[in-house]
């Protein structure tokens, strides 16, 4: 989990001061292929490259390195969203459902 979430976090990172005021990227879609086991204390990077647009749907090449080597692989297809419209959909999502017997 922790290596896909810095492979993430270097997507989010690469595209996050490129999108308007009031919107932000989500994750729809995370494909990794973890290459090698790092010892505990060592450092570990990550870097993404903006490799597709499609719409408002961006895919990003991953990888994850430690000090010695490259450590992980892969994609990530991250969405542009206005933040305003999605924090109203999912508060109405908390809201209780009526149910008709």
């Amino acid at each position: 989990p922790m290596l896909v979430s810095l492979m993430d976090l270097a997507a989010i990172n690469a595209v996050k001061k490129n999108l308007p005021e009031g919107y932000i990227s989500v994750a729809s879609k995370i494909s990794i292929t973890h290459l090698a086991a790092t010892p505990l204390g060592m450092t570990v990077t990550a870097d993404a490259t903006l490799i597709d647009v499609f719409q408002n749907r961006l895919t990003f090449q991953v990888n994850a390195f430690d000090e010695v080597e490259k450590i992980g692989e892969g994609t990530v297809e991250r969405y542009i969203i206005d933040l305003d419209k999605f924090t109203k959909k999912m508060l109405e999502r908390k809201k209780p459902r009526e149910v008709d017997f």
